[in-house]
């Protein structure tokens, strides 16, 4: 047990017996990494960001006879964060497969850092539409939000590794965690209203962001067990010894195993959830046609948005 004690002192820079600020206080830990992924999170928020890139003139150059915002710009900018989200989904494997190999800390930083470089990226299709370049660097909104999808999509494994620590509520944590992406759809809502109210530009929002998302990287770091603390306390919960995590090879041996085993029922699987996800995603990102058609206008596309983020 002393040996445990050490490796989690060496893991954590504190000791067992409540070197962390926050150590007998878990539901607020979770509450403040849930915070941080809240703040880290792009995905969900989409609905709403689609018009806000168009407005701000991503993809302008494909317009033809001047046309501020038109019907190729918006479905170029809808294009790339519907790939960017679908990329960000399939990388959810491998997030979970680097959490257990590497614990929620370093996961939670990683997912810190590939937001935050993300947000820089979207600065060259941002800046360029500025400065009448969009020619060359609208092509780099797809690379930029990748980045920050996958980022994202890791970053809402943090809260997991706080669950050991609440072995009493722990469907009450993991539903804590789950809603953060949720929450997060009210964020463009915030980022229009205070646009136009200053009538600062989108790219001047994002360099904001940026900050925020390096400030919770750093209360990521402070606050998300290491991967010592998550199995010592799991093992206090547990009474025995988790295994030690599977090589990657052996995940994917094992999963193509469970997939031939019922190929018929995996295979129908996947066709209802891909197919049930892109009717959402299409829908998602053209609201502003569906408002267009339906309702004469594609600001009433924008309002169909507003109503989605909220309920």
């Amino acid at each position: 047990m002393e040996a445990r004690a050490v490796a989690v002192n060496s893991g954590d820079g504190c000791s067992r017996s409540g070197g962390h600020p926050l150590e007998g206080r878990p539901m607020l830990r979770l509450s403040l990494i849930t915070l941080c992924t809240m703040i880290c999170n792009l995905t969900l928020a989409m609905v709403l960001f689609v018009p806000l890139f168009a407005e701000a003139g991503v993809g302008g150059s494909l317009c033809d006879g001047g046309e501020k915002v038109c019907d190729k710009q918006y479905l170029f900018v809808s294009q790339a964060w519907n790939s960017a989200m679908v990329m960000g989904g399939v990388i959810q494997f491998f997030a979970g497969w680097f959490f257990d190999r590497v614990g929620g800390r370093v996961t939670a930083v990683t997912a810190a850092s590939l937001v935050a470089l993300g947000l820089l990226m979207l600065q060259i299709p941002l800046l360029g539409a500025q400065g009448g370049s969009d020619v060359h660097t609208h092509s780099w909104l797809f690379v930029a939000l990748l980045f920050a999808n996958t980022g994202a999509e890791m970053g809402g494994k943090a809260g997991m590794a706080t669950v050991w620590h609440l072995p009493a509520h722990q469907t009450f944590a993991s539903a804590l965690v789950m809603c953060a992406p949720y929450v997060t759809g009210f964020l463009p809502m915030l980022i229009s209203a205070f646009m136009h109210s200053t009538a600062l530009p989108l790219s001047s929002i994002m360099q904001a962001w940026v900050v925020l998302v390096i400030l919770a990287g750093v209360c990521y770091y402070r606050l998300t067990p290491t991967m010592a603390e998550y199995r010592l306390q799991a093992e206090k919960a547990l009474g025995t010894t988790l295994p030690p995590p599977k090589s990657m090879c052996r995940v994917l041996r094992e999963g193509h195993a469970v997939l031939r085993a019922y190929w018929r029922l995996n295979a129908l699987t996947v066709l209802i959830i891909a197919g049930a996800s892109s009717f959402g995603l299409t829908y998602a990102s053209l609201l502003g046609d569906w408002g267009k058609i339906f309702l004469g206008s594609k600001a009433a596309g924008v309002e169909l948005g507003w109503m989605q983020n909220m309920f």
